[in-house]
């Protein structure tokens, strides 16, 4: 089991707080106007991804105004 949490971790897949999103095919927000949202809350691995990001300034503030749902 332990061996198991230990490649999720490492991957990028799986239940996060923090850190870096693990997109499946590709980051949607590169070339828009969406990649102001640099910080993952959380993601959430089910049957479908769920990504929560927000602007790290925003998050240094403790401003969760304006939030970023990705579902993929």
């Amino acid at each position: 089991m332990t061996r198991y949490i230990d490649s999720l971790s490492q991957s990028g897949h799986g239940n996060k707080v923090l850190g870096y999103p693990a997109f499946e095919t590709f980051d949607p927000r590169e070339g828009s106007s969406l990649q102001k949202y640099d910080t993952l809350l959380f993601q959430w691995d089910m049957k479908q991804k769920y990504y929560v990001l927000i602007e790290r300034d925003r998050l240094k503030n403790l401003d969760f105004s304006d939030v970023l749902l990705l579902i993929e």
